[in-house]
């Protein structure tokens, strides 16, 4: 069975944090706070370094790799500053990075990614 485009549904406690952690409105932590989830939006990406566009697999799972790219970045933060023991979500945003990083590696294998 292949995951369905705009089927996987955010945990209410990772859709909890971003609204505290997001940075613009280009961020996919933003993306979650305002609409409740990651869902395919108006405008196709290009595939990096072509000129053709995604398809609706790649993109889905490029919203999942950019999350957790930009979940990487946020702990990466938090860790340079020594801060792990004071940010209260520090643990949580661990976390919701794992499942992240579950979901892309999962789309990528399940749709047979290679860009």
């Amino acid at each position: 069975m292949t995951t369905q485009i705009n089927s996987i549904e955010i945990p209410q406690q990772y859709f909890d944090l971003c609204n505290g952690w997001y940075d613009g409105q280009g961020s996919m932590l933003y993306a979650i706070a305002s609409t409740g989830n990651l869902t395919l939006g108006s405008i196709r990406p290009r595939v990096y370094d072509s000129d053709r566009y995604m398809t609706d697999e790649e993109w889905y799972w490029s919203l999942f790799s950019d999350l957790g790219a930009e979940l990487r970045q946020i702990i990466r933060n938090i860790e340079k500053q020594d801060k792990e023991n004071e940010v209260e979500d520090y643990e949580e945003l661990k976390n919701f990075l794992d499942w992240a990083d579950e979901i892309s590696d999962g789309l990528e294998e399940e749709y047979g990614i290679d860009i």
